[in-house]
């Protein structure tokens, strides 16, 4: 599901750095924001319409990525299909 999301996400235009399976099981999809404008992060719920999901917030300069998803059990794969 990382690698068809990624792929999915590519062609939305977003830059993927990488993918992975998440190390534990989330009910509910995470969108975390660590850059200062959260206007991508809106972008990539946006795509993905997960209009009810709350995007989190936390400024870290330390962050490679300004975007991290990590897709829960309640993520619709019919999404990205």
């Amino acid at each position: 599901l990382a690698m068809e999301t990624a792929k999915f996400l590519r062609k939305s235009g977003f830059d993927v750095i990488n993918f992975a399976n998440y190390s534990g099981i989330e009910k509910e999809t995470l969108i975390i924001n660590y850059s200062r404008n959260a206007s991508d992060a809106k972008k990539l719920k946006d795509v993905l319409n997960l209009e009810r999901l709350e995007i989190y917030s936390k400024f870290d300069k330390l962050k490679i990525a300004d975007i991290v998803l990590i897709l829960g059990t309640d993520f619709d794969e019919k999404t990205i299909k």
